[in-house]
């Protein structure tokens, strides 16, 4: 079967299956009694070395009370995911200066190079990725390729074969190669992580894929009068771990793998070897995957993100949807006084996607969320700024099809200084968003609030 008509199959599926409205609530597993420890250079520690920890993370910031509680509520969720203590992270906002730290760890390589994307492109960048790749395995390197066949879908053959002709192993979550995956729904469960582990030290996390969007920076100027577009780089988040945090990202990688048929046993040189400690942050990697122990881990940490706050909840998303439970979550914290800001797309690959968000503005604004559409660039960013020093960054988008359908990855980072770049990073992209206000979106237009209308009859799919 090509891959047209599976892509038109997929199509028709989806909008011949029920749908969901905008009342649906994601069901999560109950809050863990206990939760899991932080763990330490020797291994899991006592209540004693916890502290230590989080005040080394935390560094005696102003809010520090409040992010020991913010961080008590999150590891009650955490129940298949521990925060790993001793790591650097590094905060990546530009599409050129993440690819540049890709070649320069991919260069450095010396033993594995691990690659799990949603969208890998057969364009000018996704070449130049591949080469890099293909010129590591012809080292010797031990390269792996894990790609999702929906969200890959327009890639050449071409592309992975010339890959698998230089020693890379590549393989396919989802093959578009049966119909039967359209008619019994399974085709809606997605790989939509964005990975990248070299040599088990260095991993990058977050909304980047392989992909010519990319090419270019996203230009965050708000002077800039000119008409952006989808073809401008997009506005993206990704970090840059080292430390013993490492070892969990490669971890799922591993997981994941061995899911699509690859071999569960690493083998030498892999990189399981955890890295010695190098910083103060605090990591946890939280993976969903639908139908498992992890299918709500997400959600759950989203709720208790948002349920915990004291102080601030800024959020950036791409694709904004989320079901009754967190809207009722940040209505609730707005309302308890929490500074609650939300920087959405003011365009979007997805105008479905965009009337649906839109279509919850009225129920936020009168709550008192801050909400902004950003308009230099495409926001693809999936982040949120959680009181002084908690932060999380991932490839998870707040929707029905993240949250319940995708296996996804979100990086909970305990960290005054990363939390403090993330946070002046959120301000410097609603200085080029426009804010929008309750008084002028009950003013807007009939057929807007028609479109908002039928977006929400697809809720659940979109």
């Amino acid at each position: 079967m090509s891959k047209f008509t599976a892509w038109a199959g997929l199509a028709l599926a989806v909008l011949l299956t029920a749908c969901a409205g905008p009342d649906t609530r994601i069901q999560g597993p109950p809050r863990a009694a206990t939760a899991l420890p932080v763990v330490g250079a020797h291994g899991p520690a006592n209540r004693t070395e916890e502290r230590r920890l989080l005040a080394r993370a935390l560094r005696g910031t102003a809010s520090a009370q409040s992010d020991i509680a913010l961080v008590t509520s999150l590891r009650q969720t955490m129940t298949h995911a521990a925060l790993v203590a001793g790591n650097t992270v590094k905060l990546l906002t530009d599409g050129p200066t993440t690819f540049g730290e890709f070649a320069h760890a991919i260069a450095d390589a010396r033993s594995s190079i691990h690659v799990e994307t949603f969208i890998f492109s057969d364009d000018k960048l996704g070449r130049s990725f591949a080469a890099l790749l293909a010129e590591k395995a012809r080292e010797g390197v031990s390269v792996r390729v894990l790609y999702d066949g929906i969200g890959s879908w327009a890639a050449k053959d071409a592309l992975f074969d010339e890959l698998r002709a230089a020693g890379v192993e590549v393989r396919v979550f989802q093959p578009l190669d049966s119909l039967d995956k359209v008619l019994d729904g399974s085709i809606n469960h997605r790989d939509h992580r964005k990975l990248l582990v070299v040599d088990g030290r260095i991993a990058f996390v977050g909304g980047i894929n392989i992909s010519g969007t990319y090419n270019m920076g996203s230009g965050m100027h708000a002077d800039d009068e000119r008409q952006k577009s989808l073809e401008d780089g997009w506005r993206d988040t990704q970090v840059r771990i080292t430390g013993p945090a490492v070892t969990e990202f490669q971890a799922l990688f591993f997981h994941s793998w061995a899911r699509t048929g690859g071999s569960a046993t690493p083998g030498a040189g892999a990189g399981f070897v955890p890295p010695k400690p190098q910083g103060a942050a605090l990591v946890g990697a939280i993976a969903s995957e639908p139908g498992g122990p992890t299918e709500a881990a997400i959600q759950s940490a989203l709720l208790a993100a948002v349920n915990g706050v004291r102080r601030r909840l800024w959020i950036t998303q791409a694709y904004f949807a989320p079901d009754s439970s967190l809207r009722e979550a940040l209505v609730a914290a707005a309302r308890r006084g929490v500074d609650v800001r939300i920087l959405l797309p003011g365009f979007s690959d997805s105008r479905a996607v965009l009337s649906a968000s839109r279509s919850m503005y009225g129920e936020l604004l009168r709550a008192g969320v801050r909400i902004y559409e950003f308009d230099a660039a495409f926001v693809h960013a999936k982040t949120a700024v959680l009181d002084g020093s908690v932060a999380l960054v991932g490839s998870a988008n707040m929707d029905f099809r993240s949250l319940l359908d995708n296996n996804e990855v979100t990086a909970v980072i305990v960290d005054s200084d990363f939390t403090a770049d993330l946070a002046e990073t959120f301000l410097r992209d609603i200085d080029a968003a426009t804010e929008i206000t309750l008084e002028r979106w009950t003013n807007r237009s009939l057929p807007q609030r028609m479109q908002e209308g039928a977006a929400t009859l697809f809720w659940r799919w979109l």
